[in-house]
């Protein structure tokens, strides 16, 4: 695999200012970049316009395809992508903040041969500032199904390949099919990590709206996962609705 081996993802949706944020913020790796990908669902040609005039040393390709979800657009981009190289995917809005970090994550995963990898990623929410995973500790299905160790996948490189011989993106999911994908990947091979923040993402997405759905996704995903206890994720379930049930009690009181 060449440094120059990265496939850049954005998926659009009306959103050409943070597109152009993004963007923006990848300038430093253009060396590293093999192509950047636009799987554009707008309903109008704003983005594909600017995206047909954005100069860069790589290749570019536009595809627009009618709204049908993330994990779709995502599969789509997986088809479209060279096969041997590493995938990336940024949502736009999200911020590269350390391009040396980019940098020595694709170095790592080249040297050590590793099919995928890691850095933190930064959110801020309001005035608090957060920066995970702080520790790995032992990455395995169960640690990254119950939450010990969270992997944004915009600080996260994986081959497109392996993404393909996993199945790809599990569409039956509106939210945690990343989160599946991630506990199949831990299953089959070991990642490399670099503890320093990658990128600054966006705080504001659909599982941050969709609280009820992303724990549903999330029960689902622990269910099913390879060493996991049915009897433990049942337990974390029971507490997840007592505690909604104590926050919404003090609301009354």
């Amino acid at each position: 695999m060449k440094k120059n081996s990265v496939s850049i993802v954005c998926l659009t949706l009306n959103n050409i200012n943070d597109l152009r944020k993004t963007l923006k913020s990848i300038e430093k790796l253009h060396d590293y970049i093999s192509e950047l990908i636009i799987v554009d669902s707008s309903d109008s040609s704003e983005i594909k316009m600017y995206f047909a005039n954005f100069k860069a040393k790589f290749s570019k390709t536009y595809h627009w395809e009618k709204a049908k979800g993330i994990y779709p657009a995502m599969n789509t981009s997986l088809r479209l992508a060279q096969k041997d190289n590493l995938i990336w995917f940024l949502n736009p809005g999200d911020i590269v903040i350390n391009s040396n970090v980019v940098i020595e994550l694709v170095d790592k995963i080249i040297e050590t041969r590793s099919d995928w990898g890691f850095a933190q990623s930064k959110k801020i929410i309001h005035s608090n500032t957060e920066i995970f995973p702080e520790e790995i500790g032992l990455i395995s299905p169960k640690s990254i199904a119950y939450g010990v160790l969270s992997i944004s996948h915009q600080s996260m490189l994986c081959k497109v390949k392996v993404i393909l011989q996993i199945g790809g993106f599990d569409e039956s999911y509106l939210i945690a099919a990343d989160l599946k994908f991630q506990t199949l990947l831990a299953s089959t091979s070991t990642p490399v990590w670099v503890k320093t923040p990658m990128v600054e993402i966006d705080p504001n997405g659909i599982s941050h709206r969709k609280v009820f759905r992303t724990y549903l996704e999330t029960f689902k995903v622990r269910w099913s996962c390879e060493g996991t206890s049915r009897l433990y994720t049942i337990y974390l379930s029971l507490r997840y609705v007592l505690f909604k049930f104590r926050s919404k009690l003090r609301k009354f009181i």
